[in-house]
């Protein structure tokens, strides 16, 4: 009936626990980076509150996520998008959100270490936005079985 536009099915409460993931950690990352250039591409150099775990205690798992205010803002806006998505059950936005977060994941892996990295992200950043993509356009591409249409 819905042409398959509709985020249905059981699908649904994960894409929903996805997409407020992202929001969390955009509006973490958003607090951490405050004090950072806009889009400082070496976010780290500048002021180690970039990192989103913080570095006081030196542990390998503090420094792999950095973003800039600029990354941050993305990193929300694309999980806003996709909660929206997931709330509204429109198939549409949530790919939408998918695509720009692969978009990010490309220009992490493209801008890494270089003076022009836009989000101010490192290689931490490419593997969760890979996740958030690759996992958003597969929850919202999930074929909706029989049983599933009905309630």
């Amino acid at each position: 009936m819905d042409g398959g536009l509709l985020v249905t099915g059981r699908s649904r409460p994960a894409l929903l626990v996805l997409a407020a993931l992202a929001v969390v950690l955009g509006v973490v990352a958003l607090i951490k980076a405050r004090d950072v250039g806009f889009t400082d591409a070496n976010p780290a150099s500048v002021d180690p509150g970039a990192m989103l775990f913080g570095t006081d205690d030196d542990l390998p798992w503090g420094k792999l996520l950095q973003f800039n205010p600029l990354g941050a803002l993305v990193t929300f806006s694309f999980g806003v998008l996709a909660l929206i998505g997931g709330w509204l059950r429109l198939r549409w936005l949530v790919l939408v959100a998918a695509v720009g977060f692969g978009a990010c994941a490309i220009q992490v892996l493209v801008q890494f270490g270089r003076d022009s990295n836009v989000l101010g992200g490192r290689g931490g950043n490419l593997g969760v936005f890979l996740a958030l993509s690759v996992g958003l356009a597969v929850l919202a591409l999930t074929p909706v079985a029989d049983e599933d249409r009905r309630s």
